[in-house]
């Protein structure tokens, strides 16, 4: 069977669920994500973190975990741990943004850069999506990968649809177009 990806983008801080963001946000977001997986018949939620960036956010688990848990359906951290990141040569944006600023690189060189490591990173996600054992996927990430993201999953040949670009709390009639393959994928 095809791989099927629902992509859901929004903030780190959202999908984390930490102390900061509000509880009446962190049930909006849940409710949604129910309501997909549903609609859908998701398998597994997979998505763009990692144990490690949720023990520096002090959180024990992320929203799309428990979710996951509650509702008896796979779940997976897609984003290499640190150690992984360090052994790959990966480098968050800021260190990027630093080291660029320190050996004089221009604005468009140092955006082209992390653009390359996001690419690098979306290319990860995509292997340990396609080990998950599942079909249909939802996939939750920072708004920047939804349809970059999205695009890598259609030029390998799955099915995608990004969900919400970039899910926020007031959200209202923002969900995208029906499941697409290879082609049409809307204007960014």
């Amino acid at each position: 069977m095809q791989l099927c990806v629902f992509i859901v983008g929004t903030t780190h801080s959202i999908q984390m669920g930490i102390k900061a963001v509000d509880e009446e946000i962190k049930e909006n977001f849940k409710r949604d994500l129910r309501s997909i997986i549903q609609e859908q018949r998701i398998e597994g939620i997979a998505e763009e973190m990692s144990r490690d960036a949720l023990s520096i956010a002090g959180v024990d688990e992320s929203i799309p975990y428990s979710i996951a848990i509650e509702l008896n359906i796979r779940h997976i951290y897609a984003d290499p741990s640190i150690e992984k990141q360090s052994q790959l040569g990966m480098l968050d944006d800021e260190a990027i943004k630093w080291g660029g600023f320190f050996k004089d690189k221009t604005e468009d060189q140092i955006e082209s850069e992390i653009a390359s490591q996001n690419r690098s990173r979306e290319r990860i996600w995509l292997e340990v999506i396609n080990a998950f054992g599942v079909n249909r996927i939802l996939f939750i990430c920072g708004s920047k990968h939804s349809y970059p993201f999205s695009e890598l999953i259609g030029n390998a040949g799955g099915q995608v649809q990004v969900v919400y670009p970039d899910w926020q709390p007031n959200h209202h009639m923002s969900r995208t177009q029906p499941l697409r393959g290879r082609s049409g994928y809307p204007e960014r």
